[in-house]
């Protein structure tokens, strides 16, 4: 989210599962992977490219295995499109919860969060969020990891709308600003930045649009 984020999103914890690489053997003992890190590299390779971009050599030689040690671990192309983005959905909403969960003014930490997309989204070569790319490519519209990707980002909204109610218990949402709208239009804004962002969109105009978005919390 963008994560909160929009940077590269990485694993925090690992359970440094082995797996054999199929049909490779090293002084007669197969070779072994860390499954978490061959995901991890899948998922740099979807976020590059798109589902449908990313070729399944692409895959295998930046996860460092082969076809039979692929479909093993993690079966097939949707399948492994689906693990990657719970990976990087895990990540997000993680570091977004972070944020958004700190005491003190629920109207401050959204704006905390904006100001991470902000960052994020402007960094050089910055290739937005995984989850807006599969949303906005139609990536299959009922597979599996499109769903995890809506599934995501209602959660967000509906975190979004619980701190501007809870905001608004604490007097400090702006007179006729509606909860639920400000949450669908913050969440959309994101969706737009990650297009903007990839898209090779200037900084100051990313800037900008969410600096023209925060006037909305004064």
């Amino acid at each position: 989210m963008v994560s909160a984020d929009g940077c590269h999103a990485h694993a925090t914890i690992r359970t440094a599962w082995l797996y054999p690489l199929a049909d490779n053997t090293v002084q007669g003992r197969p070779r072994q992977f860390d499954k978490d890190e061959a995901l991890e590299a899948a998922m740099r390779v979807f976020w590059d490219r798109g589902f449908h971009g990313a070729t399944c050599g692409e895959l295998l030689s930046e996860m460092g295995i082969n076809a039979g040690s692929m479909y093993a671990a993690f079966g097939d192309k949707e399948s492994l499109f689906a693990q990657a983005m719970r990976l990087y959905v895990d990540e997000v909403t993680t570091r977004t919860g972070d944020i958004l969960s700190k005491p003190g003014s629920p109207l401050q930490n959204v704006r905390d969060l904006v100001g991470v997309w902000r960052q994020k989204f402007t960094e050089p070569g910055n290739r937005g969020c995984l989850i807006c790319l599969a949303l906005v490519n139609g990536e299959g519209a009922d597979c599996e990891a499109v769903c995890i990707a809506r599934s995501a980002r209602d959660s967000l909204t509906k975190r979004l709308e619980q701190c501007f109610r809870e905001a608004g218990e604490q007097g400090e949402l702006p007179e006729g600003l509606d909860p639920l709208g400000a949450a669908l239009f913050f969440a959309n804004m994101l969706q737009g930045l990650s297009v903007m962002a990839r898209n090779g969109a200037k900084p100051r105009d990313l800037r900008a649009v969410v600096d023209t978005s925060l006037r909305l919390l004064d």
